[in-house]
């Protein structure tokens, strides 16, 4: 078990690459008025070495904040011998941090975001490294392509990761679609509408996501966009989605794509564009009919891997 010395709150300092970056005023006047009453009772963790015989914080920085502010002269902590590189370093804060309630999903990204970035490593490794699955750091890599803005709004509003990675497909297929919102309108009107619970659930703003990647119906998708209150379930009865219709499609689209790759062995499977065209198509008709599945039967999409 790692040994808790007391160290003089003066040689003590925060770690400048700390992704938390707001601290809630509030919190820490609570956390103040504990400390008077009860003392620091879980110590914070440094890295020894880091300045001289400074220590750097790994852990505990709203506690240390907290401690100034009770006018304690010394806290109590565990030390991690430095000086450590920046990459050891990232590791111990991240996997720490997992165990704190309050480490949220925008933290956590821009973690593994400055990770990447210094460390140069492939997300492969740093999957490896941090203990989380491929696809998780792949997303995790994709929120902080959200504006600083949109960022502290999904902060503030607690909204589930499980959304986040929807919310950034969508910003880009809005963009694709027309130049009418810029990006950070688009994202502050889709993050109010999430908030609010326009999407009652994962899949449907799953399936909203896929209507978008087809560049049809473009103002009742631009209308939704700005209409704060219109509903997922109002927007699809603006959309008048027909599954019969889609199946006699993808029926036809099924007979050409037969006959296009029976042309393309007899040259010896050589495509050309027309050919392309024709299978780009049939993606796109296979998201639609994927969209109104899942509509119709509640349930998750079953053609999420399909892809062009």
């Amino acid at each position: 078990m790692s040994k808790i010395v007391m160290i003089p709150i003066k040689k003590i300092i925060p770690d400048p690459n700390q992704p938390r970056k707001v601290f809630d005023a509030g919190e820490l006047n609570n956390l103040m008025t504990s400390i008077q009453k009860e003392g620091v009772r879980v110590p914070l963790i440094v890295e020894s070495n880091y300045d001289e015989n400074k220590f750097l914080i790994l852990d505990g920085e709203r506690r240390y904040r907290a401690c100034i502010a009770a006018k304690l002269e010394a806290i109590p902590a565990i030390v991690e011998t430095g000086p450590l590189s920046f990459e050891r370093r990232t590791q111990i804060r991240f996997n720490v941090q997992e165990q704190h309630a309050n480490w949220n999903d925008i933290d956590k990204a821009k973690a593994i975001f400055d990770y990447k970035q210094t460390s140069k490593q492939t997300i492969q490794e740093i999957a490896e490294k941090l203990n989380l699955h491929l696809a998780k750091v792949h997303a995790y890599l994709s929120i902080t392509e959200l504006s600083d803005s949109a960022q502290a709004l999904i902060a503030k509003n607690n909204i589930q990761f499980s959304y986040l990675t929807y919310l950034v497909r969508i910003v880009k297929s809005y963009l694709a679609l027309s130049e009418k919102f810029s990006r950070e309108e688009i994202e502050e009107k889709m993050i109010f509408k999430i908030s609010n619970n326009i999407f009652r659930t994962i899949p449907d703003i799953q399936n909203f996501s896929k209507t978008l990647q087809v560049s049809d119906d473009i103002e009742i998708k631009l209308n939704f966009l700005n209409a704060p209150e219109m509903t997922y379930y109002s927007y699809l009865e603006l959309l008048k989605m027909d599954s019969k219709e889609f199946v006699n499609k993808l029926h036809k689209l099924f007979q050409t794509l037969n006959f296009e790759l029976e042309r393309a062995k007899d040259k010896n499977y050589r495509l050309f564009d027309e050919q392309f065209a024709i299978f780009t198509e049939i993606t796109n008709k296979m998201r639609e009919f994927e969209t109104l599945q899942a509509i119709e039967q509640n349930t998750d999409p079953v053609f999420d891997d399909f892809k062009s």
